[in-house]
């Protein structure tokens, strides 16, 4: 149960970070963003794409690691 409980803290802390402290480092990074989530892929490094899509594995993943019982 513990360890449930701080691997949601942990988790909450990097959704924090990710939303709240983590600077773009580019101007056009919300433009970048909204074109990949609309799927306006035309222009974009294919690289870029790939990462976006797999980082939506990553939370699905980490759910079941956290849901998981003992």
């Amino acid at each position: 149960m513990a360890s449930k409980f701080l691997l949601s803290l942990l988790w909450i802390g990097f959704v924090g970070y990710a939303f709240i402290l983590a600077p773009p480092n580019q101007p056009d990074t919300f433009t970048l963003i909204q074109h990949l989530s609309t799927g306006q892929w035309d222009g974009i490094n294919p690289w870029i794409v790939a990462l976006f899509n797999v980082m939506g594995v990553w939370p699905i993943l980490y759910c079941a690691v956290l849901m998981a019982d003992r």
